[in-house]
């Protein structure tokens, strides 16, 4: 399965998880090391750019492809998730619910819906998994945001 992550470059060669377990996310508890990615380049931008501080609009990122094994990945449906579950409140909700899967230690991946774009998923990377070392990065390329996405990002709502 290819999947997508984009980054600043100086993280660009780390998927130890390590950034997701300092403040945790919607998959993962704090402390919990975890790698994000997308199943498409788009999805990706778009997660990206939810997160994306002020700061970093003129920021050069790195889109990273990697491919991870799907022999062992879980999937969580749209479907099987109560109404709510993408609220901040329901954070709680989706922590206990990877973690339970990835505590079973059998699956390399969790592939959950995205929030931002509930029709398309992300995968949930296990970095601490046994056959983790099977994750291959396959390619590094430049992206620099487009400048329309610079003045819409830097409006405040």
């Amino acid at each position: 399965m290819l999947v997508y992550r984009i980054c600043q470059e100086k993280y660009a060669d780390d998927l130890s998880g390590e950034g997701a377990a300092l403040y945790g996310g919607r998959w993962n508890f704090p402390k919990t090391r975890a790698l994000y990615t997308s199943t498409n380049p788009s999805l990706c931008l778009l997660e990206m750019l939810v997160h994306l501080p002020n700061y970093q609009i003129d920021t050069p990122f790195i889109l990273i492809t990697l491919e991870v094994p799907d022999v062992q990945i879980s999937k969580v449906d749209l479907k099987d998730l109560k109404e709510g579950w993408d609220s901040f409140s329901s954070l709680e909700v989706s922590r206990k619910m990877a973690a339970k899967i990835m505590a079973e230690d059998k699956y390399l991946g969790l592939l959950v819906p995205s929030v931002v774009m509930n029709l398309d998923y992300n995968l949930v990377v296990n970095p601490l998994h046994d056959d983790f070392h099977k994750v291959r990065m396959l390619d590094k390329l430049n992206y620099t945001l487009e400048n329309r996405f610079k003045s819409s990002l830097r409006i405040k709502p």
